[in-house]
């Protein structure tokens, strides 16, 4: 274990050695070759490998490198990458009928490696296996098995949401005039639903096919899961289910009544498409629904531009009357973002600082720091806010974000018990920590792995989601994650896992993560054992 954690250490050593050296010597160019394969190791030839520079986690208003380099490999599969400036790197390939492959990511994927050509290094012998992607098809039926036209055929995957769990868009096409759809994906599991196009005249009472998922029902925690293989053609039929239309009708209140009323379901499933309606001078409203958990918004415009009020309306079989929806004024919220340096606070400019309710995350207000590190977030609502700061400089940390009395990284902050004139001031620190160290398999061997670095918390809050880290492996097994912020953590290793799904407790406390703590300019090593793919799929 010792002697694998020293691997990467001597690595990381020499790198660092490598600096040094080329710090008074003219910078080298590198050079990157290897060969492209197919799942079962046969070479494939003329596949896009192209090698593109690293970006950091872009600073808002920075300017963002796209250079790149790339070619075609050869019949046997090899390619060659000469000449490449000094930087980091990552190798993607790409070939028609095959699914876009990072070099060092799981299968499938994009998440890879980055290549260090810092100092002219020279990496040879690597391989990169493509997989042939799969064909979905078949036909979307109406309940006596007829065929249904110009219905929005989707493909979703598992996914999370603030943690929670939902099904995520991958991929959709429209039904023909025969019904039929195709859809070319990767392997893995997924679930197919398919949205009727919205007739143009319905009547209250009546039924209306809605979003219905295969093999034919409304309830998406009832929906099958598809197990689809590489290189495939697998065929499902989706049957559309009914319900009855409804009136919605209420009113928005307030001193000024926006001209636009959305309706818009909550969560990720919509078994209607978002429906709008104008207020009369009253505010008085009427719409069309279906059964569904929905938030009725009222906004300047059907992109949200402007959010006055919001209030979430659950839809039965039956009208529903009498809904309030509270439209008030917004106001502005001033704020500043400084380093510490010594006794100076420095301004820090090019930050991204966001504001957004927790009961309508899409009504959120976002602001730039200018030079001097100052910002404005306008249109705020007295409801409860989360924190988000993005585009913190490497080599620093969120130390502390203050309204007030009021520790926003303690939690969620009600505006409404907040004075207008009061400012929000956020802190940075420098000197976080860094951890380092391999993954290794159930026998010791070590693996490629993606690395999730969870903090340890007494309960769910937004404002701390900038401690959750994530990073992936090289082909040692090696990681490291710079700019930690001090905290106690827990780290795990995945053989593959799901967007978004480290933030879920409820996935997370099927497995036991290494636990660590984090002191400011601390540095830990660790050995971090790999969560196959099949435990992790047990408990999605």
């Amino acid at each position: 274990m010792r002697l694998q954690i020293g691997v990467c250490a001597i690595a990381w050593l020499l790198a660092g050695a490598s600096v040094a050296k080329a710090q008074s010597q003219p910078p080298r160019t590198g050079r990157v070759e290897g060969r492209v394969l197919d799942s079962s190791g046969q070479p494939i030839g003329r596949a896009t490998v192209a090698l593109i520079r690293e970006r950091a986690v872009p600073r808002a208003g920075a300017t963002q490198s796209t250079s790149s380099h790339g070619e075609l490999s050869s019949a046997d599969g090899r390619f060659v990458l000469d000449a490449i400036p000094p930087g980091r790197y990552q190798l993607t390939v790409e070939k028609a009928g095959f699914l876009p492959q990072a070099y060092g990511a799981p299968l499938g994927s994009t998440e890879g490696t980055i290549l260090d050509l810092t100092n002219g290094e020279n990496v040879v012998d690597i391989s990169v296996r493509l997989v042939a992607v799969a064909v979905i098809t078949g036909r979307v039926l109406d309940e006596n098995g007829e065929p249904q036209r110009f219905s929005s055929v989707r493909l979703y995957n598992r996914g999370y949401s603030r943690g929670d769990a939902t099904l995520v868009n991958v991929t959709a096409t429209v039904s023909d005039m025969s019904g039929e759809f195709r859809l070319s994906v990767g392997p893995g599991r997924y679930y197919l639903g398919a949205v009727p196009p919205r007739p143009s005249v319905t009547t209250p009472g009546a039924l209306r096919y809605v979003t219905s998922y295969f093999p034919g029902v409304a309830d998406p925690d009832a929906a099958l899961a598809l197990d689809i293989q590489p290189g495939t053609t697998q065929v499902y039929d989706v049957r559309l289910s009914q319900a009855p239309v409804v009136k919605l009708r209420g009113q928005v209140v307030g001193p000024a009544i926006p001209p636009v009323v959305i309706l818009t379901a909550r969560g990720q499933f919509a078994r209607l498409t978002a429906v709008t309606a104008s207020p009369d001078r009253d505010g008085r409203f009427e719409m069309e629904a279906v059964r569904g958990r929905y938030t009725l918004v009222a906004t300047t415009g059907t992109n949200l531009s402007e959010v006055f009020g919001w209030v979430d309306v659950d839809v039965y079989d039956t009208d529903v009357d009498g809904v309030i929806v509270q439209a008030t004024p917004g106001f502005d919220l001033r704020g500043r973002v400084r380093e510490l340096d010594g006794a100076r606070a420095v301004p820090v400019p090019g930050m991204r600082v966001v504001l957004s309710p927790d009961a309508f995350a899409n009504a959120w207000s976002a602001a730039l720091t200018d030079d001097s590190g100052n910002f404005v977030l306008k249109g705020l609502r007295g409801a409860p806010y989360g924190l988000t700061v993005q585009g913190v400089p490497p080599g620093s940390y969120l130390s502390s974000a203050r309204l007030g009395n009021t520790d926003l990284l303690s939690g969620s902050v009600d505006l409404g018990g907040v004075p207008k004139n009061s400012l929000l001031d956020i802190i940075l620190k420098p000197n976080p920590g860094e951890l380092s160290g391999i993954v290794q398999s159930a026998d010791g061997k070590s693996v490629r792995a993606i690395v999730t670095l969870v903090p340890v918390l007494s309960g769910p809050n937004r404002s701390l989601d900038h401690l959750y880290k994530r990073v992936t492996t090289d082909d040692r097994g090696c990681f490291v994650i710079p700019d930690v912020a001090p905290h106690k953590y827990e780290v795990y290793a995945w053989e593959a896992i799901e967007p978004g799904a480290e933030f879920s407790s409820e996935v997370l406390g099927h497995f036991e993560g290494t636990p660590v703590s984090v002191g400011e300019g601390s540095q830990r090593s660790l050995t971090i054992k790999v969560i196959p793919t099949a435990e992790f799929n047990r408990v999605r």
